[in-house]
């Protein structure tokens, strides 16, 4: 039935059996959703600055930048950011772009709440201090609602309170003045996971001092789950290893506001209750969006563009979907409660296969357009379904790699990790629409994700020249859990890479792998056979596949199979890699001293009688240089890492050009001191680099 293939969707996160009609459905039970969360947060945030005359409340709180933190939530769709400070945060949390700093936040998790501050809010107000005396009433219907559920329901009742990591007698005596409710103080430690006097606990209040205790994130959210009530404060800018668990299990993310002016913190303006809820709105542009693809005809679009409402509701949507695959979750995980995500994704799953990017742009059909758009943004890489686009990812990936055989048992494969972190090359491809199971064997201390290509351009759907590939083709980082089958599926493919962090630079990485297609992969960090370059070299010519690379000590090398083919052009690709080791990487280390380049005898022998060490770890190269060859960021080539641009990579001028911005040291410089002035004059930046790049001609010449 409809209802047993949706709700089987919605569990798996798989789409298969879904048809149009569960589409059309699929819509409407999101904008069910979206309307009754719009709903509660509208209606709970007027009870919030309601007194109980039912006069709006206009409250005044002055947070103190060393002794608070910025908090809001993770996901909006369950929480409240109710406390917003006037004007605009600068050095915003990933919701909060264009918002005010947060000061309170209200968050509902499993069948539990949550009402936590980014100051220490009770001693402050029960000491009639001015920064916060005038935002009593608004405390007070905060805590009714997390006790009871209703901000003007009073406490009619003895609360058992547990206080851990603040102070004791502010908190109580704040509850039973302000609330008139009985207080007991139970001896239960809360934060002991062995304890069993939780189920007797009606209210924990947890502060900043908790760093001794010895619990896991898992601890907090099994108390929420069981329906507890969480008061959370903080005192301090600086968040530590146990304050981030209690945030995380709460759904709350923080940064310090030491830096931040004291104005930034203020609320003081006089506001209405529609205009409190429009500083924090997001919801509705979701519902606008929503109606749109139900029924085009019944909202206006608008023009399409980046600043488009439903353009930029579409991609809030995508970023959460990206925040959760960084922590190594699914929409479909257990973990995320946010259901109209995972409605979301299979609508982009049902949308995709019909996708074609020939012609395509923001003049022509307008529905097309945003059906492109939002199947491009609402992808969830950490699940083993997704669908592909039949005609191809544009200039990305050719429809022909879809056919392309990928591994039925597991495979074994090292790889070479250059420094303690970044991006590297795996060698091995992700095929579009096509599960892959990665397991950690040894990350030799590592953080490792995995994501598609290492690349920093892709157009722009809104340009002139039209839509032409996914609107995000590489995918971001996904979180590899150490212990577990790690699912990872793409639905335009490319090159698999290795984003890793807290790693020893040199070490060798251990994955198991299943799923996944050799291409054409050139690595000379090992020791490479002739017939895995001759493998390597088939495939290249086959132009199956959109991409090949080369895996240097020091770089690496990311190009379409068309600009790898011209640049070869008659050369065999052994004699090609050859020219591209010797005169673009070897040259400039040979230049600025790295220890991956053997020193030649005279320059070992001036060492030595220097009483200089030339080859030990002080020497590395500082970083790997990435190079993509398919569009230029600016220009026609690009420096920065990677550096990129519209052409295959050779051993010409631009290239050794754009490498020496990278790697060109400080004493490095055309610019001096004018003698007449002595104001610096020369040729900085642009000359400076040309000292490796004028070298790495010469040896090429040589």
């Amino acid at each position: 039935t409809p209802n047993e293939r949706i709700s089987q969707a919605l569990k798996t996160g798989n789409a298969s059996n879904l048809t149009e009609q569960d589409r059309q459905t699929l819509l409407k039970s999101a904008l069910n959703t979206a309307q009754q969360q719009r709903n509660w947060q509208k209606n709970l945030l007027a009870d919030l600055y309601t007194n109980t005359n039912n006069q709006a409340i206009q409250p005044y709180l002055q947070f103190a930048p060393n002794a608070s933190l910025n908090i809001y939530p993770t996901d909006l769709s369950s929480s409240l950011p109710f406390a917003i400070a006037d004007g605009v945060c600068d050095d915003a949390l990933h919701l909060q772009a264009g918002k005010g700093c947060g000061l309170g936040v209200i968050t509902k998790v499993g069948e539990g709440r949550v009402l936590a501050y980014g100051q220490e809010m009770f001693g402050q107000i029960l000491n009639d201090k001015a920064d916060f005396i005038q935002f009593k009433e608004v405390m007070n219907n905060s805590l009714r609602w997390l006790i009871t559920g209703d901000a003007h329901q009073a406490v009619n009742k003895t609360l058992n309170v547990v206080i851990k990591g603040t102070s004791e007698a502010p908190a109580k005596n704040y509850l039973e003045k302000q609330l008139g409710a009985t207080v007991n103080y139970p001896t239960c430690n809360v934060l002991n996971p062995e304890n069993t006097c939780w189920q007797d606990v009606d209210l924990i209040i947890l502060g900043q001092n908790i760093d001794g205790e010895k619990f896991e994130q898992e601890l907090i959210e099994k108390y929420l789950k069981a329906g507890k009530s969480i008061y959370f404060q903080t005192y301090n800018w600086d968040v530590k290893a146990n304050t981030q668990k209690v945030l995380k299990a709460t759904g709350i993310q923080a940064n310090m506001n030491w830096f931040r002016d004291k104005n930034k913190l203020l609320m003081a303006n006089p506001t209405s209750i529609e205009q409190r809820w429009e500083q924090i709105n997001q919801i509705d542009s979701t519902i606008k969006t929503l109606q749109y693809f139900i029924d085009p005809k019944s909202v206006a679009l608008g023009e399409l563009n980046a600043k488009n409402p439903m353009i930029q509701s579409i991609l809030t949507h995508s970023n959460a979907l990206q925040r959760l695959n960084s922590q190594g979750l699914s929409a479909f995980s257990e973990e995320n409660k946010n259901s109209i995500l995972k409605t979301l994704v299979l609508i982009a799953d049902l949308w995709r296969p019909s996708v074609d990017y020939t012609g395509l742009n923001k003049n022509g059909d307008p529905l097309t357009f945003m059906q492109t758009y939002a199947s491009d943004a609402w992808l969830d890489y950490k699940r083993n379904y997704t669908t592909a686009t039949a005609q191809g990812a544009g200039d990305y990936m050719p429809a022909a790699a879809q056919q392309m055989p990928v591994s039925a048992d597991w495979e074994t494969i090292t790889v070479t990790i250059p420094q303690n972190s970044g991006v590297t090359a795996i060698g091995r491809a992700s095929i579009p629409a096509k599960a892959i199971d990665i397991q950690i064997v040894d990350a030799q201390g590592a953080n490792l994700a995995i994501q598609t290509s290492h690349i920093r351009t892709w157009g722009n759907p809104f340009d002139d020249s039209g839509y032409k590939r996914p609107l995000r083709p590489n995918s971001y980082g996904v979180k590899l859990n150490a212990g577990a089958d790690n699912h990872f599926i793409s639905p335009f493919g490319g090159p698999l890479m290795l984003n890793y962090n807290n790693a020893k630079p040199g070490s060798t990485v251990t994955l198991r792998i299943k799923g996944s297609a050799k291409y054409a992969h050139y690595d000379f960090t090992q020791d490479m056979s002739q017939s895995e370059k001759n493998q390597a070299t088939q495939i290249l010519q086959s132009k199956t596949f959109g991409w090949n690379t080369f895996k240097f000590v020091g770089g690496e090398i990311q190009q379409t199979n068309t600009y790898a083919l011209k640049a070869i052009g008659n050369l065999t690709p052994d004699v090609y890699i050859d020219r591209i080791k010797t005169v673009i990487y070897d040259s400039n280390h040979i230049a600025n001293g790295y220890n991956n380049m053997p020193l030649d005898i005279s320059t070992q022998q001036y060492c030595d009688s220097l009483g200089w060490d030339c080859i030990s770890n002080v020497h590395r190269a500082p970083n790997v240089q990435h190079f993509v060859g398919w569009l230029a960021a600016c220009g026609f080539l690009c420096s920065g890492n990677p550096s990129d641009g519209s052409t295959g990579l050779d051993i010409g001028w631009g290239w050794v050009h754009e490498l020496g911005h990278n790697t060109v040291q400080g004493v490095l410089s055309m610019t001096f001191k004018s003698t007449e002035n002595g104001s610096n004059i020369g040729c900085g930046t642009e000359c400076d680099n040309n000292i490796l790049a004028g070298l790495s001609m010469l040896r090429k010449y040589e």
